[in-house]
């Protein structure tokens, strides 16, 4: 069966695409405890959040188990910053609140910016 993925859940996914190699997801700690299980070895544990590194070599595997399990509607707060410190993507109870940066924003692919997600340019 073919479900349909939430507006959320694309966005995140082409985010995640489009992020520098060497970029880290922040995914607090009070999210979905199934985070542990679901990315593994790929979960760096710091001052009590999760943290992924993401890089060319694990990108699409990420984005799959993101999808798989529709992180996006289960992390409470989320964050992506790249090597440089800069905050790439950032979002508040559950996707309700999402920022992007500008120039991250300008490399996503429109047909994977859902028109009825607020999206604040940073």
């Amino acid at each position: 069966m073919l479900r349909i993925k939430s507006s959320e859940i694309r966005l995140l996914s082409e985010v995640i695409r489009c992020v520098p190699s060497g970029s880290i997801w922040h995914i607090s700690s009070d999210s979905w405890a199934g985070i542990k299980t679901t990315f593994g070895t790929l979960l760096i544990d710091n001052a009590g959040d999760w943290q992924i590194m993401i890089t060319d070599k694990n990108r699409n595997s990420i984005v799959q188990q993101a999808e798989e399990e529709e992180v996006a509607e289960k992390g409470i707060h989320m964050d992506i910053e790249s090597k440089n410190l800069t905050i790439l993507f950032r979002s508040y109870d559950v996707m309700a609140f999402i920022g992007i940066d500008k120039s991250l924003y300008a490399s996503l692919n429109p047909d994977n910016i859902p028109p009825d997600l607020e999206i604040s340019l940073d």
